[in-house]
């Protein structure tokens, strides 16, 4: 389990859900982990060149092997709302959009695939 520096609730993960992000113009498909108490969120961001390539039906095409991509239901179970976008979207809307779903909100990313 990710250590974030807080003690969120326990909480159980949802199902995951893929949604959209207006982001620059544009649609960003995202997966989304929401427990049902999140104590915050954790925005989920791919190293590398970021494209994800997720489907309509959340599949990953490229990362799937990715550290912060592979552990994401971990922040999930640990009670934090967990967005992963496809390729990076404007984080200063992403993150705006997340204290209504969970409060407090962290960005961490990778570097490589």
């Amino acid at each position: 389990m990710p250590s974030l520096g807080c003690r969120p609730n326990p909480a159980v993960a949802q199902k995951e859900d893929v949604i959209e992000i207006a982001s620059r113009n544009q649609r960003v498909r995202a997966l989304l982990l929401v427990p049902a108490r999140p104590a915050g969120s954790v925005i989920l961001l791919a190293g590398g060149h970021g494209n994800l390539a997720l489907s309509k039906d959340g599949s990953i095409g490229w990362g799937a092997g990715n550290q912060l991509v592979r552990t994401r239901a971990a922040y999930s179970k640990a009670g934090f709302a967990t967005p992963v976008p496809d390729i990076a979207p404007d984080s200063s809307k992403a993150a705006a959009a997340l204290p209504a779903i969970a409060g407090r909100n962290a960005m961490p990313g990778t570097s490589a695939p």
